[in-house]
């Protein structure tokens, strides 16, 4: 009878290693994003995501067209405030043009400047540093950094697909680099549920109206 249980207890556990198997190999989507390290501190993941400040205000191109972080909702967006007078973001910044160079569907790289003078000292940075894929904007009074509660740079935020602040990470990162890809991966991933809540609501309303029609 001992045997017989000892036999019964290694096929239950061979079972469930099966199991554990076939679930890694269907491609199952992790719960939490990986973890990323920045040069001085880690990537803080929002669980759940957290919406944008209420009247969080907005940046602008360099013509003056303003552009509103809800702007992007529909994409994941890595979102960075920085200034060509800091160090750090100046050494970040190839990383982030490599980055978004690679033109990765759906992923939008966004660099807010908040130097006073715009895009009279930006322009001709990026010129210099040839940034011909980050889309720009400019912040000179810092209304968008104070409303993101940024109070030191570079800072850089995942929006998901919804817009919401799926995390922060303060200080400069290689984001160009195999363990960004990978966090940038996990949301780009996200499914069809995490796309932007209008979207949502439009598709739930054009399958009632053929319904009925």
């Amino acid at each position: 009878m001992t045997r017989r249980l000892r036999i019964l207890g290694f096929a239950a556990l061979a079972g469930l290693a099966l199991f554990a198997l076939v679930k890694l190999d269907t491609g199952e989507r992790a719960a939490a994003p990986p973890s990323f390290l920045g040069h001085n501190r880690e990537f803080s993941a929002f669980s759940p995501p957290r919406p944008l400040p209420a009247g969080a205000a907005a940046a602008a191109e360099a013509d003056g067209t303003q552009m509103r972080l809800a702007d992007f909702a529909g994409n994941v967006v890595l979102l960075n405030f920085w200034a060509t007078w800091c160090v750090p973001c100046v050494r970040e910044m190839p990383a982030l043009e490599r980055l978004a160079a690679r033109g990765h569907d759906g992923l939008a790289v966004v660099a807010v400047s908040v130097d006073m003078k715009g895009a009279e000292v930006v322009a001709p940075f990026a010129a210099k540093h040839e940034l011909g894929h980050i889309r720009l904007l400019y912040d000179p009074m810092a209304g968008a950094m104070r409303s993101m509660g940024v109070s030191g740079l570079p800072a850089t935020f995942i929006l998901d697909k919804r817009g919401r602040i799926a995390g922060r990470l303060e200080g400069a990162a290689d984001w160009d680099s195999p363990e960004a890809e990978e966090l940038l991966r996990f949301y780009l991933d996200a499914p069809e549920r995490d796309a932007p809540e209008g979207d949502t609501k439009k598709k739930a309303a054009e399958g009632d109206t053929k319904k009925k029609n």
